[in-house]
């Protein structure tokens, strides 16, 4: 994932997630924002508004996916888990 710096800085830049100094703030961003359903909603917007300023870049990863999915049998398949004793 050489471009990946790149894409987590437009993330921060864009307000689209949330960037910790440190691991230990982890469990407290994630308590925050499973406590503050408008947070949540304001990073999924941002996030989608981000990716959709990029339409190279989500073309881009849309055919790969595409490609990916045609190895397929190009039906999903579902399988609950179950519980194995």
């Amino acid at each position: 994932m050489q471009n990946f710096q790149e894409i987590a800085e437009s993330f921060v830049a864009s307000r689209a997630s949330v960037q910790l100094a440190a691991n230990r703030q982890l469990s407290e961003v994630f308590v925050r924002l499973a406590g503050d359903p408008s947070e949540r909603a304001r990073l999924g917007a941002a996030a989608r508004a981000l990716v959709r300023s990029q339409p190279r870049r989500q073309a881009r990863h849309l055919g790969r996916n595409r490609r990916a999915g045609a190895a397929s049998s190009g039906r999903a398949v579902v399988r609950p888990f179950r519980v194995v004793s």
